[in-house]
């Protein structure tokens, strides 16, 4: 019974961080996506793969 509860709290940590991942990046895409073809400055604080 201790397993499914700690299984259960590993998968729901990982579902928000999923959301949060997805939130952010649809506010970068809707923050910056106009600027495509735009040359700007940035700095980049974490690179994803994928």
């Amino acid at each position: 019974k201790d397993d499914f509860g700690r299984i259960a709290a590993q998968t729901a940590k990982q579902v928000i961080v999923q959301k949060i991942r997805e939130a952010e990046k649809e506010s970068a895409l809707a923050e910056f996506g106009q600027k495509s073809g735009d040359i700007v400055v940035g700095h980049v604080q974490r690179f994803e793969r994928g």
